[in-house]
């Protein structure tokens, strides 16, 4: 929600044409600790202040005057030391209209949860409406999403992921941290020396300078590092509103000190709304419940608690259970069905993965989750490709950085840009490597964008990279759930919806339909993925190569009618015909 400081003002003055009731000279105000705040050209016609207020659930952004007054309130204040402030910047507000203007600033803060009176009263969060709001996406997600492009088309990074251990106390059978599914009572083979408690710090002040406005804080399992708490709270002195990853295995004391520090939400991994099956998944006894008692705790401090869960063989039969339950804990479901081979290119953990359509197309019949495919999704679900643009937001807006320093586009694709320990933020975000892959378009993909699922694919190098060593291949599980995309939009549009029979009891079956420890036999195991195999250099030589030769394998393939592909040619060719017409050719 944008809050221009005049027009609001304007219309506040309009309607009361005087001082808002609430707020007298003597009124003390403060800035709730739930609230965060990142501000951004400050001193310009530019300057912004996007504040996330965690209690409520909600981003706002101040643009101009507003963003600027925002950033000179002190943390508790009354409207004289705002006067002061403002003098000392040059600007009087002695007159009644300048007062009224300020004042009704104060109070469209107030109603929004940013600030506290200690005389008015204070309004209430909504989480049910917020949660609506949550999961209808478009002015929450238009807000972040139009802001983002502001920081990227200004050079500065809107966000970054911390990985702060590869460590972890449960053994998913679908973790891509290599070994960790595999071997029960074995570390990861990913494990290496982590960063310190210093190098964080300095990490997070190099974040800052770079722009980023929100950090998520993953593993492994964070709460395994005993400086976790010091290193959310350096994150909140810098101003960051971030995000927090954890199984939910942690002690409830842990659990408490993060909520204390607000954090934008804390994300916790529930696999079933059945224990035997939770535990099952993740190799640990009790892990359901104690999963389940963080939920609960998070959500009863008021801080958003969303419920992460990639939906598998085993688990797909009864995900609308998993759905109702976090609607009683007044959790916010993240439901995805992508399961990635492991990062050293190690696809056993790939055998969970959803592979048949029907049960494809039946989750994504359901409007309640993300992936939904209907009539009132734009489109019905087909997508514009553009062959020059960019493939994805890894690299652009947003870096992970791995436990020992490691610079990626993303945690999922293992393209080693770089490492803090032995070159600032800033060179890595300047170097060839990175550069290299922000160049890469679809084009330059071996086949991606050439048949017509392509038009319904949610496309990821990383899922490319971990099955078959090379982030430029058309990943298994990519095209897979886009032909499966692409089957229901035709149903959809045919209107034939209807006939996607759910298979029996699908969604709502707790019991056990597929074993969950596998015995398909999974593809040899392809170590070319290995971060530590990949030059930086040879990649950016690589790319610079097909830019200048074109992509050899990608050559040979001839569009598919009505690709992506297909469909540039056209308007390429339709734009060649009407220059060659303009110039009478």
């Amino acid at each position: 929600m944008a809050l221009p400081f005049k027009q609001i003002v304007d219309a506040d003055s309009q309607a009361d044409h005087g001082r808002p009731r609430s707020v007298r000279p003597g009124s003390v105000w403060s800035v709730p600790p739930w609230v965060s705040t990142r501000c951004y050209a400050l001193g310009t016609p530019s300057a912004r202040a996007m504040i996330t207020n965690a209690r409520w659930w909600t981003s706002i952004l101040l643009v101009d005057a507003s963003a600027e007054l925002w950033n000179l309130l002190p943390s508790r204040f009354t409207l004289g030391d705002i006067a002061a402030v403002l003098r000392s910047i040059g600007i009087e507000i002695n007159d009644t209209d300048s007062r009224t203007e300020v004042v009704a600033f104060l109070e469209s803060l107030h109603s929004e949860g940013l600030l506290r009176s200690e005389e008015a009263g204070n309004p209430e969060p909504d989480h049910r409406a917020a949660k609506a709001a949550f999961d209808g996406g478009a002015v929450l997600n238009s807000i972040e999403a139009d802001f983002f492009d502001w920081l990227v088309d200004r050079g500065l990074l809107p966000t970054a992921m911390i990985e702060l251990t590869y460590r972890c106390n449960q053994r998913c059978v679908h973790c891509f941290n290599p070994g960790a599914a595999h071997a029960p009572g074995k570390q990861p083979r990913r494990n290496g020396s982590d960063l310190g408690t210093e190098d964080i710090h300095g990490l997070l002040r190099q974040l800052a300078e770079s722009g980023v406005f929100v950090l998520t804080f993953s593993g492994g399992e964070p709460s395994l590092r005993p400086d976790l708490v010091p290193i959310l709270q350096e994150a909140r002195r810098l101003g960051f509103p971030f995000d927090v990853y954890t199984n939910g295995q942690l002690s409830a004391d842990c659990l408490r000190e993060i909520c204390a520090l607000w954090p934008r939400t804390v994300g916790i991994s529930l696999y079933s709304s059945v224990a035997e099956i939770h535990d099952a998944t993740t190799g640990v006894k009790g892990s359901f419940q104690r999963a389940l008692d963080s939920v609960r705790l998070v959500a009863g401090a008021g801080v958003r608690a969303t419920v992460k869960c990639p939906l598998m063989r085993h688990t797909v039969f009864g995900y609308k259970k998993l759905l109702e339950l976090c609607d009683e804990l007044n959790a916010l479901p993240q439901i995805d069905f992508h399961i990635t081979a492991g990062m050293d290119g190690d696809p056993a953990c790939t055998v969970h993965q959803i592979l048949d359509e029907q049960a494809l197309k039946s989750v994504m019949s359901d409007p309640h989750l993300g992936m939904h495919v209907g009539p009132e999704v734009p489109n019905f679900g087909r997508r514009p490709r553009a062959l020059d643009g960019p493939v994805c937001g890894a690299g652009r807006y947003s870096l992970s950085i791995a436990p020992d320093g490691t610079v990626y586009p993303c945690n999922g694709l293992p393209l080693n840009l770089g490492n803090i320990r032995f070159s600032s933020l800033a060179e890595i975000r300047g170097g060839t490597a990175l550069a290299a892959w922000r160049s890469v378009t679809l084009a330059d993909f071996d086949e991606c964008g050439l048949y017509a699922h392509c038009a319904y694919c949610n496309h990821c190098p990383g899922m490319a990279m971990a099955e078959k060593g090379d982030l430029l291949a058309a990943s298994k599980t990519c095209c897979v759930t886009a032909r499966a995309r692409m089957n229901l939009s035709e149903e959809v549009r045919t209107a034939q919806a209807a006939t996607i029979a759910a298979l029996p009891g699908f969604g709502r079956d707790s019991s056990i339909r597929m074993p969950v420890t596998s015995t398909q036999a999974p593809e040899p195991c392809n170590s070319i993925c290995d971060p530590r195999r990949l030059s930086p250099e040879q990649f950016a030589e690589r790319i610079a190569r097909i830019h200048e030769e074109g992509n050899t394998r990608r050559k040979k393939k001839i569009p598919q009618s009505g690709s992506p592909a297909a469909e540039n040619i056209k308007e390429a060719d339709v734009e060649r015909r009407d220059r060659f017409r303009e110039f009478g050719r």
